[in-house]
């Protein structure tokens, strides 16, 4: 087993990757009772360049709008202050990875897997009328950071996962427990406490793998799950281990969704996939 530190790997991400201070104040207004639209307008637009992609996204088949939207207080309005709050987080957080490269894999395989289980886990969520579907979004989007952060600060450690095929008897999490000491998922919930991100996603990153072990919001774990899967199914380039796993039927009957439902949706979600792909992309990313 490595002599591997979750709290060495944290810092050395805290060192590398800050948060915008927009993220922070947008989380303020929302805690403030007294907030108002033009509140919420004013402060993205104070950030020309998120403007625009939030722009982009809102007037993109992710929404299906009807009539085009051409500012963001009137973004903030149709949209929603959450929702245009959880773009905010999912553009911010591509952005402050942007500097991270390694040779195991392509940022760009990884982000589009990561937007890929987003989409998928907002669909799924939106099938069960019960849930906020957009908060999903975020969710699948950095349900594997801690693969990343080993990616950047292991990667010797981490080769060896790709070049080692799992089989039947030896998941990830116990490959990754006896090269690390740990798991990606454990380091990747750890990551999003120390940002103070929702409890809710810290869980999903957490228990993702293994959903029926979550003490809370299980079936928001249980969604990202199966989001994740479906992401390795609909999209063979970005699936980092080239496995296809069949999803059990009792997680589908846990969450109160069908397959077949979901599969109405499907030539909608590669569209979705594509362009949020592409915007998120922009002046952050290489081709």
């Amino acid at each position: 087993m490595a002599n591997l530190k979750k709290a060495d790997l944290l810092r050395q991400a805290h060192s590398m990757v800050t948060i915008p201070s927009i993220v922070d104040e947008l989380n303020a207004l929302i805690s403030n009772s007294t907030s108002s639209t033009d509140d919420f307008a004013k402060l993205i637009s104070t950030d020309p360049a998120l403007s625009l992609k939030l722009l982009r996204i809102v007037n993109s088949s992710y929404y299906q709008l009807p009539h085009p939207v051409d500012t963001i207080s009137r973004a903030v309005t149709i949209v929603g202050i959450q929702s245009l709050s959880n773009l905010v987080m999912a553009s911010c957080l591509v952005l402050s990875f942007n500097q991270f490269q390694n040779s195991i894999v392509s940022l760009n395989n990884f982000w589009r897997h990561s937007i890929n289980c987003g989409i998928h886990a907002r669909a799924v969520a939106n099938l069960n009328h019960n849930l906020n579907a957009e908060r999903f979004f975020t969710a699948g989007l950095v349900h594997d950071i801690g693969s990343l952060l080993l990616y950047q600060f292991a990667p010797e450690l981490s080769s060896r996962l790709s070049r080692e095929p799992l089989d039947d008897k030896h998941s990830l999490d116990q490959a990754e427990l006896e090269l690390f000491g740990f798991t990606s998922a454990e380091l990747g919930a750890d990551l999003a406490a120390t940002w103070k991100l929702p409890a809710f996603i810290e869980t999903t990153i957490r228990f993702h793998r293994n959903p029926e072990v979550a003490t809370s919001h299980k079936k928001e774990t249980t969604i990202i799950y199966i989001a994740n899967h479906l992401a390795n199914i609909s999209d063979m380039i970005s699936n980092r281990f080239h496995q296809l796993e069949p999803i059990d039927p009792s997680y589908w009957e846990f969450i109160g969704v069908s397959m077949d439902q979901l599969e109405m949706q499907r030539v909608n979600i590669k569209e979705q996939l594509n362009e949020m792909t592409s915007i998120l992309f922009s002046g952050s990313l290489a081709a």
